[in-house]
């Protein structure tokens, strides 16, 4: 970390992204690995000369460079061996939000990176205090689906075996969602084991047209539907994790397997997404399918 303009830039741009998204700790002072421990903290660093950065100046270039203010950011600094200092940054997820960055743009994160968001997106986080906002989530045998990551396995068997694919939706909103309708499409060619407990299995098939750098086309899914409410069900609530259901599949080696899925509650903007599994015998690939917003046809 250094004073000059471009880490202050930096630095707005990655403390607005995370109150726009969940929330979230950021250290500075530790360093990252390489290859499959990317993103994972390796070490700690030399850390900052106390002469350089401050924790006053750190707060001053936050509160300075980000509208509207963050409340309840805290700061913490660590002394090490060397009389360095490496700083804990907690940003709470925003309720008054969304935050701009000094360059006057509106940042979320992605995976591991901050990128700019869409315009519905900046209407989500406005829309925080008044609708729910429900995430999401997939696990493949307890391990998180994330775009651009691989698994590897040491026995190519293992891939051939069925695997555990578990539905969990978040609500990083304020308000309860009490009624919701989930919607996961399972792809032509993926072997269904053991469908989505709970939900039911739709008449016929969905065309979905897809595409990720050269690999576009149109992809027929089996839809899988379930509705919660009130009072059968509990709400969500904000910061809960629910399982929605969990199915078993096969994936045959070498093609593309997409998974589409998508939420709806009132006064909540659909979501939707897409992702692929490649079967590689001894690796499984995620990639991101686009557009995150399906061409949906009913033949």
């Amino acid at each position: 970390m250094s004073r000059s303009d471009s880490a202050r830039k930096e630095l707005s741009k990655d403390i607005s992204s995370f109150a726009n998204s969940a929330g979230g700790t950021i250290i500075y002072g530790v360093y990252e690995g390489e290859g499959p421990d990317a993103h994972l903290p390796a070490g700690i660093d030399e850390g900052c000369s106390p002469q350089d950065i401050t924790r006053e100046w750190l707060e001053n270039v936050i509160h300075s460079s980000i509208r509207p203010r963050i409340e309840s950011l805290r700061i913490r600094s660590l002394t090490l061996e060397s009389g360095n200092l490496i700083f804990v940054v907690y940003i709470p997820q925003s309720s008054t939000g969304p935050h701009m960055a000094s360059d006057n743009r509106y940042y979320k994160r992605y995976n591991f990176r901050s990128v700019p968001m869409e315009d519905y997106e900046v209407r989500d986080v406005l829309n925080r205090s008044t609708s729910p906002a429900l995430e999401m989530q997939f696990l493949l045998d307890n391990i998180p689906v994330i775009p651009g990551t691989r698994r590897l396995v040491g026995d190519a068997e293992e891939l051939k075996k069925p695997l555990k694919l578990k539905i969990n939706v978040v609500n990083t909103a304020s308000v309860p969602a009490e009624y919701v309708v989930y919607r996961v499409l399972l792809g032509d060619g993926i072997e269904v084991v053991r469908p989505p407990q709970g939900f039911t299995k739709s008449e016929g098939v969905v065309t979905r047209l897809l595409w990720e750098n050269d690999l576009h086309g149109l992809l027929q899914s089996t839809q899988y539907s379930m509705n919660h409410g009130i009072p059968s069900r509990m709400p969500i609530w904000s910061g809960i994790t629910w399982e929605v259901g969990q199915c078993d599949i096969r994936l045959p080696e070498g093609r593309v397997h997409s998974i589409g899925y998508e939420v709806l509650s009132p006064k909540m903007r659909p979501r939707s997404g897409n992702f692929g599994l490649i079967n590689k015998g001894q690796e499984l690939k995620v990639v991101d399918l686009r557009p995150e917003h399906l061409s949906v046809a009913y033949p």
